[in-house]
């Protein structure tokens, strides 16, 4: 029942443990997370609208007040609303975060629609600061979409025993515009291009020459 874990993992952990649970205490409204009733690790499962059987696991679950819905994450990229807004959406937060609220929805007794969801989001660089984060309405409706749609295709998949994947022809992936521009912008700065542009220029002279 032990996970095993390297000794200079562990310690670097249980640093990030301490700091996020003396951070805890000290932000209002996250008295509940140490609430003795509160399970780690909490699974759900639920039948989903259309017929599905759906699970999670909730990182943490207090039950008081309706029930709060924890989700813990780790991050190196910074706290600022810019860095955790990119991260919400590059890795999927904002579906898996619609997806436990499913679970609420879906679930009666100490779980339920009332429930409230909450990021804690811990740097994983000394000090090792943390910031509690409310995922607002957009945020859960964008993410209710795309478990909608992703629900649906599962349904139609099992249903028709057909998995499509990526078309089968070759595609085309275009340079990406802000890519194209940051290149751009420092040639504008780089003498090693401008001198790059002139031994280009030289040789093509001397090609036309020969011809």
């Amino acid at each position: 029942g032990l996970t095993p874990i390297l000794a200079h993992q562990y310690q670097e952990t249980s640093k990030i443990s301490v700091s996020a649970q003396v951070a805890l205490t000290e932000v209002g409204g996250c008295e509940s997370f140490f609430s003795p009733k509160a399970v780690n690790e909490a699974v759900a499962v639920w039948i989903d609208i259309g017929g599905p059987l759906c699970r999670a696991m909730i990182d943490m679950f207090s039950p008081e007040n309706g029930g709060t819905l924890w989700d813990i994450k780790t991050t190196g990229a910074g706290l600022s609303d810019a860095a955790l807004g990119r991260a919400i959406v590059n890795n999927g937060y904002d579906l898996s975060a619609a997806f436990y609220m499913r679970a609420a929805r879906a679930l009666s007794g100490d779980l339920n629609a009332n429930a409230n969801f909450r990021w804690i989001f811990v740097e994983t660089e000394p000090p090792f600061e943390v910031r509690v984060i409310k995922a607002d309405a957009t945020t859960l409706a964008m993410g209710d979409r795309k478990a909608a749609c992703a629900i649906a295709k599962w349904r139609r998949c099992m249903e028709s025993g057909s998995w499509p994947g990526y078309p089968r022809e070759i595609g085309r992936v275009d340079y990406l515009p802000w890519a194209e521009s940051q290149w751009l912008d420092r040639e504008m700065a780089d003498p090693d291009f401008a001198n790059a542009v002139l031994s280009n220029t030289v040789q093509e002279a001397k090609n036309d020459h020969r011809i």
